[in-house]
This record gives structure tokens, sequence and C-alpha cells, in this order.
């Protein structure tokens, strides 16, 4: 047994090495095993957020398994293009994932030249499970639910803000299909649309779970929906839109999944999938990513391929319907 092999054997232990003695080697060629260097997790956003806290979760659960280094890099930009298109074109060797979020299907459908085909240029590992996303007002403004928050501010010219197209796309359907009159206000992150939500400068926004937990746990904010098809488990009280007769706004919500390159070796991917899955199983894991407002729901790779092209597809009449701007 060569060195390499000893420390890959020593790294391995419990349900992880269990799991993986049923492969059989991977050969790359001049009689190198997979992995055999270590490997680059590409993480679309800046560090400090959920995508970033997720990344490194994995990134240290997948070293366990594979008896590999994995190695953050954050490639924060262009809505998380940059790090797609980094990954899409990288070598598919299994040495270089994304940890992507549901902007890799919606930018093409936004965006010219984002430089990657989400269906095309990626093998999906897994989906872990779907954000949670709030629609969030100050309490100040006394109402409790969607209904009442309708009633309000109908008539009154608020302002709702955004940082992102997925939000602005839901929130301007809900807009018109309620005849608010609302305006749009783009924010470049959640941080100061949250900063200005709390200032007054605009009335309501749709946020993640995680960015404004503390604002509802000190009763500055009040939670009035969420956005996904079943509750959040940290707010088990809060119903959905669907739940509050408002299916005009049943999208799902977003969701985290981890990409290879296309063309990646089957062997390598069905690896990776399932060292992915064995990090996903552990009680202690599933705790965090659930304190972290994920509403998991895991799919294997092959058939998340299908629900990617599924949701650009409500992705791309969801737009359309929003009238928001396409870049042309």
């Amino acid at each position: 047994m060569n060195a390499t092999n000893g420390r890959r054997r020593l790294l391995l232990g419990g349900l992880g090495a269990a799991a993986l003695s049923q492969w059989p080697t991977v050969a790359l060629g001049h009689d190198a095993a997979w992995p055999d260097r270590p490997i680059k997790l590409v993480v679309p956003t800046a560090t400090g957020g959920v995508g970033d806290a997720i990344g490194r979760e994995f990134a240290r659960g997948l070293s366990e398994q594979l008896g590999q280094q994995v190695i953050v890099e954050n490639k924060p930009g262009a809505n998380t293009s940059i790090a797609s298109a980094f990954v899409a074109n990288s070598a598919p060797d299994g040495y270089t994932l994304l940890l992507a979020m549901t902007s890799l299907i919606q930018n093409p459908i936004h965006y010219r030249n984002v430089g990657y085909d989400p269906l095309r240029d990626f093998t999906p590992l897994a989906r872990l499970g779907m954000t949670a996303t709030v629609l969030v007002v100050r309490s100040d403004k006394k109402v409790r639910n969607v209904d009442e928050f309708i009633r309000a501010a109908r008539g009154k010219r608020w302002n709702y803000g955004f940082s992102a197209t997925g939000p602005q796309v839901v929130m301007e359907i809900f807009n018109q299909h309620n005849d608010l009159g609302m305006t749009g206000i783009p924010y470049k992150g959640e941080v100061p649309a949250l900063t200005d939500l709390l200032g007054g400068q605009i009335e309501v926004g749709l946020f993640s779970a995680f960015a404004v937990k503390g604002s509802l746990q000190s009763g500055q904010l009040t939670a009035l929906a969420v956005l996904a098809d079943r509750r959040a488990t940290s707010l088990p009280d809060v119903p959905t839109f669907v739940e509050q007769g408002h299916g005009e706004v049943s999208y799902t919500g977003g969701w985290y999944a981890f990409m290879a390159p296309a063309r990646v070796p089957r062997e390598i991917s069905g690896r990776l999938s399932q060292a992915l899955r064995v990090v996903f199983e552990q009680p202690a894991e599933r705790r965090r990513l659930e304190q972290m407002d994920l509403i998991l729901n895991w799919t294997d790779g092959p058939a998340f391929a299908p629900v990617m092209k599924r949701d650009m597809d409500i992705w791309r009449e969801l737009v359309l319907r929003s009238k928001v701007a396409i870049e042309q």
C-alpha cells in the first residue's frame, strides 16, 4: 500500500468507510486513483452567508469521506454566474465542484452570455433542499398575514425591496395580482435591504429566513408568509402563501445543490453523490442545515436533472408574467 492510499485509509472511518468500501478504485490514467489531490468546492457567494456556511460544512464532511482535502473557494459576482461559468468550463475530472443555487437556472433567462448552459454544462450530484424565503414587514404595520397586508397596502404606493431577480419576480407577481401599486427598490444585498426595511425606507420584502431571524426574534419584524411548499422548521407558526390562498406566488422557492462539470466519469460522480449523501444523513449535519433554515429534501443527481429543467421552464413563465425586464 503506497503512502497516499495509507493516508486515505486512515482518514476514512465509521459509516463513510463502510459506504465507500463498496466502490472499486477509479483510475484516471498513470495508475492514479481518484482522488489523489485536493478537491475544490466553488461557492458562488461571499464569505459569511448561508451558502458559504453550507459549503464549508460539506467540505469538511467530504474531506472525511473521500480522504482528501476539499477546499472552499468563494467566487461571488454577477448573481452567481461567475462561479457557475468557472465550474462549467473546468476539467471534468472530479476535482472542481459547485455549490449551486436556483440562480444557476434563472440567470440564463434574465441575462445574455452568462457563460454556461445549466442543462448541458453540468452533472448534477445532489439537491440538499429548499431555502425558506419569508415575506416580512415591520411590526409597527400591525398586520399578521397576507390578506391583512393587502388591505393595508392597497392604494398606499408602498415600496418593496429586493436584492436578486428571484425575489423581484415573485414580489412583482404578488404586487400586480393584488393591485397593490408598489414600487420595487433594488439593493446590492439582503443586509442593506433589511437595514432600509427596519429604517422605514421600504415597507416589505422577501428575505431568507436566515437573514431576518434576529429581527423576528426581537419583535422588530413580523413574518407573514413562507415561500415554499411547506412550512420552515424554524418558523412552524408561519403558513405558506398557498396555505393562505395565494397561489399566485406558489413557486416553491430556491434550492441548494451540488454540481460537477458535464462529462465527469460516472464512477466519480456516483462516488461524489454517495459521499454527499453520507454527510447529509448524519443527524448533527441535518440539524445544522435546519438551523440555517433549509427545508431538507434530498434528491439524487440523476433524479434532479429533470427537476432543473422543469424549474427553468416554470421560472421563464413567471418572468413573462411579472413583466420584469429581461436583458436582450
